[in-house]
């Protein structure tokens, strides 16, 4: 990007407000200040943010004079608390990645370890529901030494630091509705995390913020072929309107999953989400046997497919005969297999 002339990056500086028009109907650009304090204007056709979940754009509008944005918020109270490793013991010598999940509603810790630039490795402790792994010296170690499984804890116990322990913890599902506004500013839109951000844990943010880039290029495009030049007179809205129907899938899920923990906060799921929690366990167990079920499954959890996909026929049908096959198997008596050398 760096290498097209149209493109320019101002580092170190921050959008103060937006500018606008003097009904305040249009947005005109951006007030900026840098590290020495010194405040500048830019003008725009277009100003959009993608800042991330702690967007100001909510009191730039009401600044404006318009509504801010109701927010509906899901959280599962997910911390993390991660650290760079130069090298790790021996256990890990084999690992690209390791991931112990947590698992509802009684498992709530997990961690993950994999290797990035450098020859190094980045290992990350997990908690849900308020259980933060902790960011000192002993209190990470005897994190690591609680999980269901040994490996993070020998593979850090052997291995050399070469960072602090950093904690997060702001990991709410949160999204804005931009797209309820009854009035909205033309010429300013609103992308990726600043509108909807997701409990990190599943991966999805990029891949939405990728999608809302792609919505956007639409958007544009089918504004050009409306009207003429640079005239963007009702884009911003509808553009608002088209990125909520993506965000939608990924939310469901994501806050779906969440609801799985006794601990979450947010607007309780009905019948129908603890019916899909009953069928996705299902289809993890039947991808397990199945790689056509397992396909899908990666499909969906990539946003490739709609969760639709899981109820194609035979799909349905693997996942039905594994549940049978199961339950039948846990029903028996115990058998003791030898087989012939």
């Amino acid at each position: 990007l760096a290498s097209y002339s149209a493109v320019e990056f101002l580092e170190a500086t921050h959008v103060t407000e937006l500018l606008a028009n003097l009904d305040n109907t249009v947005v005109t650009g951006v007030r900026v200040k840098d590290g020495n304090g010194t405040e500048a204007e830019l003008l725009a056709h277009l100003v959009v943010d993608a800042s991330g979940r702690n967007s100001k754009a909510p009191k730039w509008l009401e600044s404006l004079g318009y509504e801010m944005p109701q927010e509906t918020v899901v959280n599962s109270f997910l911390g993390y608390a991660s650290r760079l490793y130069e090298s790790l013991g021996n256990s890990a010598s084999d690992y690209k990645a390791f991931y112990l999940m947590p698992k509802a509603p009684d498992c709530p810790r997990g961690g993950v370890l994999y290797q990035v630039e450098e020859g190094r490795w980045m290992v990350s402790l997990i908690g849900v529901g308020r259980d933060y792994p902790p960011t000192d010296e002993a209190g990470f170690s005897n994190f690591a030494q609680s999980l269901s499984s040994p490996e993070i804890y020998q593979a850090i116990k052997e291995g050399k630091s070469v960072s602090p322990i950093y904690g997060y913890r702001k990991t709410e599902n949160c999204w804005r509705h931009y797209e309820r506004l009854s009035r909205f500013p033309d010429n300013f839109m609103i992308s990726g995390d600043a509108v909807c951000a997701f409990n990190p844990v599943y991966g999805q943010g990029m891949t939405v913020a990728a999608l809302g880039a792609l919505t956007l290029d639409a958007c544009l495009k089918q504004q050009n072929q409306r009207r003429a030049n640079v005239d963007l007179t009702g884009l911003a809205q509808r553009f608002q309107h088209q990125l909520a129907e993506v965000n939608r899938v990924p939310w469901v899920m994501a806050t779906g999953e969440d609801f799985r923990w006794r601990t979450t906060e947010g607007k309780h799921p009905g019948f129908v989400t603890r019916l899909m929690h009953w069928y996705l366990d299902r289809v993890m167990q039947a991808a397990s046997d199945s790689t056509e079920v397992y396909k899908v499954f990666i499909e969906v959890a990539h946003l490739l497919k709609p969760p639709t996909a899981f109820f194609q026929p035979s799909i349905v049908w693997q996942v039905l005969k594994s549940a049978v096959s199961r339950s039948s198997n846990s029903s028996s008596p115990t058998r003791r297999t030898v087989s012939p050398a």
